[in-house]
Order: structure tokens, then C-alpha cells, then sequence
């Protein structure tokens, strides 16, 4: 499943970009998106052998991990990608892009934010009920309201 969506934010890509590094954000992202408040966690940890890889953790308050990602592509001020897996019995393989790009036609200072999130589901019962169109609607909904969120928050 492929969820994507975007939205313009009247500031410009570089304090964009510092909203996005900052990973609090992500938990206010996340939270958005499953439609809870202040439950998770983003904390980044090094990779052994690997100094200049960075991984990041998504756990709840209670320390329970949801998912690793690891950063494939950090191309400042404009891009930054990850790959991970969200733990548990239903595993699911994440790839996240986040693409910022200037707004030229705003009037003011403005950054397009684009966000892609493709999630590969291991569980043939998972596949088959994200094939659904009402199960769609409302992760692609999830998904657009989170995003929707972030924009108040930057704003």
C-alpha cells in the first residue's frame, strides 16, 4: 500500500527542513497519524561498525518498539528517506520519503512538503484487507490528516 499526500506551508524549506530533523515532531507526526496523544517516542541510535549510519527507534512511552528505520538518503534541504520494519506478530516493511521543495507562485516564502510512505505487509490477511476500498480510504485519510496536522504545528 502507497500512501501519499502534501501540503504547503507558508515558511521556507530550511526551517522546514529543522521542523522535520527534530524528532519530536515525528512523534507529533506519528501520534497524527494513528490518532493518538503524545504516545510515541522517536530516539536516534547509532549503527555498530557503521559511524556514519543513523537509525531511528519508534517506541511507545512504556519503551515497547514499533518500528526501526534506517536513513537511506539525507540531502539537505530537500530530501530525506528511510527504509524500516515496524516489529511485532504483524510485521511490515517501511519505506518514507519526505521531499521539501520552494513553493515559486506563493506570494510569501513558501515550502510544498511531500510525503510518500509505501508499507509492504508480510501477513497475506493484512494485504488482503488493505486491498479493501474502505480500509484504503481510511489509511489514505490517516495519512492526509496527519499531514494536515504538521502544517498547524509548523505554522
Amino acid at each position: 500500500m502507497i500512501l501519499e499526500s502534501r501540503v504547503d506551508v507558508p515558511i521556507p524549506v530550511d526551517a522546514a527542513w529543522e521542523w522535520f530533523q527534530d524528532l519530536s515532531h515525528w512523534d507529533f507526526f506519528f501520534d497524527s497519524f494513528y490518532g493518538k496523544h503524545d504516545f510515541f517516542r522517536h530516539q536516534t541510535q547509532s549503527v555498530e561498525g557503521k559511524p556514519n549510519q543513523v537509525r531511528v527507534l519508534l517506541a511507545d512511552r512504556t519503551g515497547k518498539k514499533h518500528a526501526l528505520w534506517d536513513v537511506i538518503e539525507w540531502r539537505r534541504p530537500n530530501r530525506m528517506a528511510f527504509t524500516g520494519k515496524q516489529t511485532g506478530e504483524n510485521e511490515v516493511l517501511l519505506q518514507m520519503a519526505v521531499d521539501l521543495e520552494p513553493v515559486p507562485e506563493a506570494p510569501k516564502p513558501s515550502t510544498r512538503i511531500r510525503i510518500r510512505l509505501d508499507m509492504l505487509f508480510k501477513s497475506r490477511l493484512l494485504k488482503m484487507l488493505c486491498a479493501l476500498p474502505p480500509v484504503k480510504y481510511i489509511y489514505r485519510w490517516q495519512f492526509a490528516r496527519a499531514l494536515q496536522a504538521v502544517k498547524f504545528s509548523i505554522v
